[in-house]
């Protein structure tokens, strides 16, 4: 293969820096996006988990108050065909 000539050079040595740029704002470009995403992620995971405790919470209170009211239920009819 024969050597470039310096004009040819010059000119491929332009357009690969330019490519290198180009492709260096690219990366950055995307590598902001990407930590944009994973910051929105873990809010998002952190609200689940925040979600999920109050659930757990509400069912354990709500199933204790059902219980409660079938216990009383059961009582009442009890103590009423007891007689």
């Amino acid at each position: 293969m024969a050597a470039l000539d310096k004009q040819t050079f010059d000119v491929w040595r332009e357009t690969d820096d330019a490519f290198k740029n180009e492709m260096r704002q690219h990366i950055m470009a995307q590598h902001t996006i990407n930590l944009d995403v994973e910051g929105r992620l873990a809010t998002v995971q952190a609200t689940q988990a925040d979600y999920d405790k109050t659930v757990t919470k509400r069912t354990t209170w709500l199933s204790g108050v059902v219980a409660a009211v079938i216990g009383a239920v059961a009582g009442a009819c009890a103590t009423a065909f007891g007689r």
